[in-house]
């Protein structure tokens, strides 16, 4: 890896609630994330949503920009960088992990981990690594599980069921 591309241990695409929350977990135990969101701001589908978010426990009753606005303020308090408005044009599987292409033509980041936070549909990137599934769907049902380690990434019904799914195939 050339040495000029700047390394984190984990890249997390998406700065919803999944990814920033990662990313703080992650810069509070000592580790180096990098938070890389295609759209101009943090919060994810939060910053369009008008309604409050009873489903977070943490701000009952906020509506989803004021949820997206301490999203925001949580990740500058855990000193996790984000670059925004930096969609991935491509991943790399390198041999000290991975390494993402940027669609804004540049400098592309590397790091140990990639984690996708890309919202509540399931979303695969232009060009995927091996050893990298978004399911659902026949990738999953199609992947041998047997003897793998797996980490399944987000907390709803569908990651869930997932997490089962490979479970149940040996994972």
């Amino acid at each position: 890896m050339q040495s000029d591309i700047p390394h984190y241990d984990a890249l997390i695409i998406g700065a919803g609630p999944a990814g920033v929350s990662c990313a703080i977990w992650l810069a509070r135990l000592g580790f180096a994330p990098l938070v890389i969101e295609a759209g101009a701001q943090v919060g994810g589908l939060c910053r369009s949503n008008p309604f409050p978010d009873d489903w977070n426990a943490t701000l009952p009753g906020q509506a989803g920009p004021q949820v997206a606005d301490q999203l925001e303020r949580s990740l500058e308090l855990a000193r996790a960088p984000v670059r925004l408005a930096c969609a991935v044009a491509g991943i790399q599987r390198t041999g000290a992990g991975f390494q993402l292409q940027l669609a804004d033509g540049g400098t592309p980041v590397a790091g140990r981990y990639v984690v996708l936070a890309t919202g509540v549909a399931a979303r695969g990137l232009p060009a995927t690594a091996p050893g990298i599934l978004t399911g659902p769907g026949q990738e999953i049902v199609q992947q041998d599980f047997r003897d793998k380690r797996v980490a399944v990434l987000g907390g709803g019904d569908n990651a869930f069921e997932n997490a089962l799914y490979a479970t149940d195939h040996g994972a």
